[in-house]
Formats: structure tokens, C-alpha cells, sequence
């Protein structure tokens, strides 16, 4: 049982020594490695990471790239090389926990049978003190698939650096994504393998406000995170797993879809990548059903009313195909107010409760406010 300790760094100098006192402890247990990509790194940085090379006795290898490049894809021949059971990629800011590596043959054992496990990170501050935070992984093992990759699509499912993953199972190639590569390879792990949740910790993650995480603004990297899931919409790898399920579990996976829109629910994105999600859908099942249910989910995050008869305007099932023509929304009507209101809201009693209208004529509001 072995494990590569995956780093790719620009070189933090401030965390420079603390960093490679925790490596050299995790090197000196049996089966644990260590790959360096130096990423546009100083002289000095390369320097005393050649050093630390030459103490550690064939355990490490570096690689130097002369110009910065902050995509994974940069570098993802150099982690398709890495000759390993399991491969962690720390991040060159953090520690590394000292009981993880001396039981991880012991970790190993109790999740053989998953092909990634998604550890707890344990927060420290800036000078590396622990805190009494500890960040567990959002995803939830006891769920459907088809719920966790929804969820997973709300919000990143794993905390990249304490995510462990069977060197076997990495993908070909991944997104040139600076942001959103985490998240989009969880979603990969979702669909590909069976993943575990752990409370175990690997990674004293640090807080400070030179993270990466804190280098863009919100649009920036959720806009990231559209491009990387709609490629993967596009990729056979989702295809097959959409081919996959029954309709009981396209509508379970629709419905987590409505409860917790993609991307945290971002307004500007989310109705978008519904879309496409529908459209990915739509080339593996075409189901007058499952058609009416996408129609539906899109007209709710695009906050479209359509009448009755308006959804087959919709669809792109050949037009004698029939879809439920229902409206998409129900109106009813104050009691006592005018026929003509009562007539109207009749028409729609029986559209959609999800959108639910309540309407009046001024008589009726007149009359509600003597009584």
C-alpha cells in the first residue's frame, strides 16, 4: 500500500520550513512519496527543495515548470506518472497531521473497497496553531448517487487537499481550470467510483487571507464552475451514468436539482446550467414524462409562467408527441370576489402548487379590510 503526496507549488516562503518538516516526518513511513511540481518557483525556493531532494533518499522527485501556471492541467501528465495505490494533493500552505501517516496502512485496510476518501481537514491560523474548528466533507456516502451529484453540483462536495483518491481512477485529462478543477473532479469521483466520507484527519488545513480561494471574486469563479460542468454534461462519462438510470432516479435526481439549484444557487449561473444539464438529459432519454419535468424544471429557474397548452411550445419531441399540458402555476381566488376573478382562477385551480397565485378584485380587498 502506497501514497503520493501530490504538491504543486509557486513557493510561500513563510511556510517554506514548516511545510518540509511535516513532509520529511510523513517520508519517514513506509509506502508514502512525494511529487513536486515547482511552478514558476524562485531560485531560492528551488534551491532548498533540491536539498531537501537529496536527504530524503529516492522518496521525492521534482519537476520544474520555468513559468507559473496555475491550471491542473498543466501539469496532469506529470500526476498521470506518479506510480502509486492512492494520491493526496496537499497544498503548500498546509501541515500535514503525524498520526495519519503513521496508521495509514491501518486507513488503508478499513476503505479497501472505495476508490476515494474524502478525509476532515483540521483548521490552523496563520502561525499554524490548531483551532477548534475542524471542516468535514459535504458529501454524504448513505445517499443515491444520483442525489450526491446533485448536491454536488449546489456545492463542492470534498476538501480537495484531504481528499484521497486511487491513483488508478484518475482521469485522462481534466478542465484547464484554476478554481473549479476540485470541484469538477469530485463530480468525476461521484460518477466513476465509490467514495467515502471520513472523519479521520490528514491535513492541518491554514486559514489566511493569501489563500487561493481568496485571489478572485465570487463571479469569477463561479463562472469557472459553468465551463468545467458543462464540459462534463458533454463528456460520455455522464452520458453513460444519465443511460444508467431509471426514470424513478432521473426524477429523484431532478428533484434534488429544485431543492438545491447548482452552483449555491447563483442566480446569474444557475438557470444556465440547468439548461444545458436538460440538454445532456435530453440526449439519453426522451420520455414524454421526463420532457415535461425538464420544461418544468427550466420555466422555475427562469421564473417563466406558461399557461395551459404553452409547455409543448417547449419541447423537442415531435409535435404529435403529447406532454403534460398543465400550467406551471395555480392561481385561486379570495372568497366573495368577482365572477369573473372566480372563473379566471378556476381555469388554472389545477396547475402547479409550487407556484401558487392569490388574486382579488379592489371590492373584495375593501370589503377584507371592514371586516
Amino acid at each position: 500500500m502506497t501514497l503520493n503526496l501530490f504538491l504543486i507549488t509557486k513557493g510561500r516562503e513563510e511556510f517554506l520550513e514548516p511545510l518540509l518538516d511535516s513532509l520529511n516526518r510523513a517520508l519517514s513511513r513506509e509506502g508514502i512519496s512525494l511529487s513536486v511540481v515547482l511552478n514558476g518557483a524562485s531560485n531560492k525556493v528551488i534551491s532548498r527543495f533540491k536539498e531537501f531532494e537529496k536527504r530524503q533518499s529516492g522518496k521525492v522527485s521534482l519537476h520544474t515548470l520555468e513559468d507559473n501556471d496555475p491550471r491542473a492541467a498543466s501539469v496532469w501528465h506529470i500526476v498521470k506518472e506518479v506510480n502509486s495505490d492512492w494520491i493526496a494533493f496537499p497544498s503548500d500552505d498546509d501541515l500535514l497531521e503525524d498520526s495519519f501517516f503513521k496508521d495509514f496502512h491501518k486507513f488503508e485496510k478499513e476503505f479497501s473497497e472505495f476508490g476515494a476518501v474524502a478525509t476532515t481537514l483540521q483548521v490552523i491560523n496563520q502561525s499554524g496553531k490548531k483551532t477548534r474548528e475542524l471542516r468535514a466533507p459535504k458529501f454524504d456516502a448513505t445517499l443515491s448517487k444520483s442525489i450526491s451529484f446533485a448536491r454536488g453540483l449546489h456545492e463542492c462536495p470534498f476538501l480537495w487537499p484531504g481528499l484521497l483518491i486511487r491513483t488508478k481512477l484518475l482521469p485522462e485529462l481534466v478542465p484547464n481550470s484554476r478554481y473549479a478543477f476540485d470541484w469538477w473532479m469530485g463530480l468525476f469521483l461521484i460518477l466513476t467510483t465509490k467514495v467515502a466520507s471520513s472523519s479521520h484527519v490528514m491535513v492541518n488545513y491554514r486559514v489566511h487571507q493569501r489563500q487561493e480561494s481568496f485571489q478572485a471574486p465570487l463571479n469569477r469563479k463561479n463562472l469557472e464552475a459553468l465551463n468545467c460542468f458543462m464540459q462534463l454534461f458533454a463528456s460520455s462519462t455522464f452520458s453513460n451514468w444519465l443511460a444508467s438510470l431509471n426514470e424513478n432516479q432521473v426524477n429523484e435526481f431532478l428533484d434534488e436539482i429544485r431543492e438545491r439549484p447548482p452552483i449555491y444557487g447563483d442566480y446569474k449561473f444557475s438557470p444556465t446550467l440547468v439548461f444545458s444539464l436538460s440538454s445532456a438529459i435530453r440526449r439519453v432519454n426522451s420520455s414524454e414524462q421526463i420532457e415535461s419535468r425538464l420544461i418544468s424544471l427550466q420555466s422555475w429557474f427562469f421564473r417563466v409562467l406558461l399557461g395551459e397548452n404553452e409547455v409543448r411550445c417547449f419541447s423537442v419531441l415531435p409535435p404529435e408527441v403529447l406532454v403534460d399540458s398543465s400550467p406551471n402555476f395555480r392561481i385561486s381566488a379570495v372568497p366573495s370576489s368577482c365572477p369573473a376573478i372566480m372563473q379566471l382562477a378556476d381555469k388554472f385551480k389545477f396547475g402547479n402548487p409550487r407556484y401558487h397565485i392569490k388574486v382579488s378584485c379592489r371590492h373584495t380587498k375593501r370589503h377584507l379590510r371592514k371586516d
